[in-house]
C-alpha cells in the first residue's frame, strides 16, 4: 500500500514567509528609530541669551542650567562662544571665594539617548 501527499492550494511556503517576517523587522526597527530621533532638539545657548527663550538659534538660551533643565534625552546643545557669567556657587562664605559649578553638567540623557553639548570657538 501506498500513500501520495500531494499538493494543496494552502500549502504555506515557509522560506517566503521567514523572509516577509524578517523584511517586516527590519522595516519596523527603521521606523521606530526615526520616530525616536525625530523628538530630538537642538539647543542654543549664548551669553547675550535670554534664558525665557525658546533656546532656538535665533533666540538662544543665556545660562548652562537653564539648557540643562530644557534638554531631554537625545537632544543636543550648542554654546556659542563667549564669556558666561555664573553667580551661583554651592558654598556661601564671607570672603567671597567659593567652588563655582558652573561646567559641571550632571544631566546627560539616557544609555542609548545621550544629551550632546558642544561648544563653538569664539569668532
Amino acid at each position: 500500500m501506498e500513500f501520495t501527499m500531494g499538493c494543496s492550494k494552502h500549502a504555506y511556503d515557509y522560506e517566503t514567509l521567514a523572509w516577509s517576517d524578517l523584511m517586516k523587522t527590519i522595516l519596523l526597527t527603521v521606523l521606530l528609530t526615526v520616530a525616536a530621533t525625530a523628538h530630538a532638539t537642538d539647543y542654543y545657548v549664548a551669553p547675550n541669551g535670554n534664558d525665557h527663550a525658546a533656546g532656538t538659534k535665533a533666540a538662544p538660551l543665556q545660562s548652562i542650567m537653564r539648557a540643562q533643565q530644557t534638554a531631554k534625552a537625545g537632544d543636543t546643545v550648542y554654546f556659542r562662544g563667549g564669556i558666561y557669567t555664573y553667580t551661583a556657587g554651592i558654598n556661601s562664605c564671607a570672603t567671597r571665594t567659593d567652588t563655582v559649578n558652573a561646567i559641571t553638567l550632571n544631566n546627560s540623557g539616557s544609555e542609548n539617548k545621550p544629551i550632546r553639548y558642544w561648544v563653538n570657538r569664539p569668532g
